[in-house]
């Protein structure tokens, strides 16, 4: 199992309540997100890499989900 923390970033979520925590704290184990929250609020396991990630911006992946329908079929 890998673990990963990024700290100090400024995170936007995308929960119902669209936070923007400043000082963020982002852990991922494998390929998941396990907590995200303020510095205080998440517990960074002990085997986890930490990167520092002062002065950056985290946000959700952005998908490209823009295409023409043209006479019931995909126009490429």
């Amino acid at each position: 199992m890998t673990t990963i923390a990024i700290t100090g970033t400024t995170a936007i979520t995308m929960d119902a309540k669209r936070r923007v925590i400043e000082k963020a704290t982002i852990v991922f184990t494998d390929d998941r997100i396990t907590q995200v929250g303020a510095a205080g609020d998440v517990t960074i396991p002990e085997s986890a890499e930490i990167i520092d990630g002062k002065g950056t911006l985290t946000l959700p992946g952005l998908i490209d989900s823009h295409m023409h329908i043209i006479r019931g079929g995909l126009n490429y």
